[in-house]
């Protein structure tokens, strides 16, 4: 699977792509939201997104909002990491921007698969929906 980490610190995002290429998942990184933007503008995309919820330029929740709008990732689920679960949205709107939250330190063992579920999540809800509106 091709994932995007968006994340500015380096130590962090080196582990992400440790475990996640281990886990045989091609990565691409982005160290702020508009480099991420540009990259998926350019052609990047990614079928799973994590972003640091604290970026330099833009909060995860307003990264996670343009990927919502832009046609090449509307699709896509993005995962919310923070070391400060208190910065996770309350509002159930802002919630819904997120397939799901995992705080660091996350588990290195499990953080690969929690990927993988909330894609599988994401593509089975778009199929429901889909569904739902053909009906």
């Amino acid at each position: 699977m091709k994932i995007l980490i968006v994340e500015d610190r380096e130590l962090d995002a080196k582990l992400l792509r440790f475990v996640l290429e281990g886990s045989g998942h091609e990565v691409s990184r982005a160290d702020r939201a508009d480099e991420a933007m540009r990259m998926i503008s350019g052609g990047l995309a990614p079928e799973a997104i994590v972003t640091d919820l604290d970026l330099p330029d833009a909060d995860g929740v307003t990264l996670a909002r343009c990927l919502g709008r832009h046609s090449a990732t509307a699709h896509v689920p993005v995962i919310a990491l923070t070391a400060h679960p208190d910065h996770f949205p309350l509002r159930s709107e802002t919630r819904a921007c997120f397939a799901a939250y995992v705080v660091k330190p996350f588990d290195t063992r499990t953080f690969a698969s929690l990927i993988t579920v909330a894609c599988e999540q994401q593509r089975r809800f778009a199929e429901y929906s889909a569904v739902g509106l053909n009906s």
